[in-house]
């Protein structure tokens, strides 16, 4: 699934066949963006991204904060994104 935003930017996810991974990199050459959620054992994301899952966590919480400063983080051992 990719969704579609505002700033040609794209969030993906699911496993990627070749055709859909072509797809994703035309955009970013274009000059768009993408966030790709990569599943294990999905060698056309890992060679896509550069980036290979062995296995997934154990179910929790996880997230990033897009923040300018440090204080943008909400809790003590979060680390801002800038």
């Amino acid at each position: 699934m990719a969704s579609d935003c505002w700033n040609e930017s794209k969030l993906v996810s699911g496993r990627l066949d070749v055709d859909r991974a072509s797809a994703i990199e035309r955009f970013v050459r274009s000059g768009g963006s993408a966030l790709i959620a990569v599943e294990p054992d999905d060698p056309c994301a890992a060679a896509l991204t550069g980036v290979e899952v062995v296995s997934d966590l154990p179910t929790t919480e996880w997230f990033v904060t897009l923040g300018s400063v440090a204080a943008a983080a909400r809790l003590d051992a979060e680390v801002a994104v800038t």
